[in-house]
């Protein structure tokens, strides 16, 4: 599968930021177009680094006021390619940096962005023989759970503390999972939200995942994947046939398959 060209997963001409944009104005632009992660360019078009919501997030905290330009939350080192790069070795950067998101640039200048995402579909469409793999295999057992009513701040000091995807129930019943990446982004949208005074600015956790699906423990990677892709996920809670919660599989389980069988 990652014998295919760069270029056909490459999404092009994408948004930018400045690095004089605001902490605000980026919560707003992360809100209104739902993307996390934005290439920062110069006056010249020139790639500057990354932006995520996580950082966006981290940074509000300590500005509450979102006035602050974001130059100086920029992730320098971001995990930049060309179209000349291989699959295989972009996916393994990605992964190891941590980036669900990379910009794709061509003489400096950005052309284009590559994210996880892409992988995630390539594989729904089962051309890998990782796709064949079965979920309980490769999902971690040790979840932390959530009530639905809790709110995103709780969701957030429950994965500070325990570095993970936490599981989101209501009463023993598993209604989905959520990433740290996911609740960074929930909680910048909160933030958003409440500077232009929407009514549903604050949301519970429950809230966040009224149509997620579960997955179970016999299904595919392949089928696991086309349900992240479709639902706009990257973690998913397993659960069996009698709603019994297993795990969690998340995104970077099913690519690092992926690079187990590609290598």
């Amino acid at each position: 599968m990652l014998a295919t060209a760069l270029d056909t997963l490459v999404t092009y001409n994408p948004w930018t930021l400045s690095p004089a944009t605001t902490l605000a104005e980026a919560a707003r632009l992360l809100d209104e177009t739902g993307i996390s992660a934005w290439p920062v360019v110069d006056d010249d078009g020139s790639l500057v680094g990354s932006l995520t919501a996580c950082a966006v997030d981290q940074a509000l905290l300590r500005h509450p006021t979102g006035q602050e330009s974001i130059a100086a939350i920029v992730a320098r080192d971001a995990a930049a390619m060309t179209l000349a790069t291989c699959p295989l070795d972009a996916l393994t950067q990605m992964l190891d940096a941590g980036r669900r998101v990379a910009p794709v640039i061509e003489a400096d200048r950005v052309v284009g962005t590559l994210s996880t995402t892409d992988f995630l579909r390539e594989l729904s469409y089962g051309s890998s023989r990782a796709g064949r793999e079965v979920v309980i295999d490769y999902l971690d057992k040790s979840a932390e759970t959530l009530d639905s009513d809790a709110t995103l701040q709780q969701a957030y000091d429950t994965i500070v503390k325990s570095a993970k995807s936490i599981v989101i129930v209501q009463g023993d019943f598993p209604l989905g999972a959520l990433s740290g990446a996911a609740v960074s982004f929930a909680r910048v949208q909160q933030f958003a939200r409440r500077q232009r005074g929407a009514a549903n600015a604050e949301r519970t956790v429950g809230q966040l995942l009224q149509s997620t699906p579960t997955v179970a423990p016999g299904r595919s990677l392949a089928e696991a994947a086309n349900l992240m892709v479709e639902h706009q996920l990257d973690a998913l809670a397993v659960a069996n046939q009698s709603a019994h919660l297993l795990g969690v599989l998340t995104e970077e389980h099913i690519l690092r398959a992926l690079l187990e069988y590609e290598r």
